[in-house]
């Protein structure tokens, strides 16, 4: 593919305090819903100086490791950080249209 032949596919995924993917975030953000809260979910509010109203995601145990091939050990020592991007950029792709299997090898970005 030359150049002047370069395209862009848009996909959108993602996962916010409260909200599970894009759709249930714009609907908090249009109806005024705080999303940060004061909780001990994660971490006990004020610990350490830390602020007491945090943004958390929800679901972060969750992880699917023999759809995406990790073993569930790789799985269980991962950074949730990183399971949480390895299922949005999966959902971001399917958003623009494309099968994930049919852009291995190819030169695609994900930001």
């Amino acid at each position: 593919m030359s150049k002047s032949e370069e395209i862009v596919i848009s996909g959108i995924a993602g996962r916010y305090p409260t909200c599970n993917n894009v759709a249930e975030f714009q609907s908090a953000l249009l109806n005024g819903v705080d999303m940060v809260t004061e909780d001990s979910k994660r971490f006990q509010p004020g610990l350490f100086g830390t602020p007491r109203k945090t943004g958390k995601i929800d679901n972060i145990e969750y992880f699917d490791a023999d759809f995406f091939g990790v073993t569930s050990k790789q799985a269980n020592v991962m950074d949730p950080r990183h399971r949480v991007t390895i299922e949005t950029v999966f959902e971001a792709i399917v958003d623009s249209g494309y099968n994930p299997k049919e852009l291995r090898g190819s030169r695609t970005g994900n930001y």
